[in-house]
């Protein structure tokens, strides 16, 4: 829906395409949206990378994380977030 909202969806799809004609200008207008786009793209999927991760952390909890520091130590990041144990 962002996408959508913001006028990239085009640039996502493949209807919009960089500009052939025109001056610089437009063509820094196009990357700068095509890279809103994918930041855009990027944070989504994080975001639901990060669910995913706290869903497997509530099923599994203690011991997926004492195995985890058993194999890489006693302090583990995931997406940003610190698990002391």
């Amino acid at each position: 829906m962002a996408l959508m909202r913001e006028g990239q969806w085009q640039i996502v799809t493949g209807e919009e395409t960089a500009p052939t004609r025109g001056g610089e200008s437009e063509l820094a207008k196009f990357a700068s949206r095509k890279d809103r786009a994918l930041a855009s793209i990027v944070l989504i999927l994080l975001f639901c990378i990060r669910l995913e991760i706290q869903k497997i952390l509530l099923r599994f909890g203690r011991s997926l994380l004492i195995s985890l520091r058993r194999k890489h130590g006693p302090l583990i990041w995931t997406c940003g977030i610190s698990f002391i144990i």
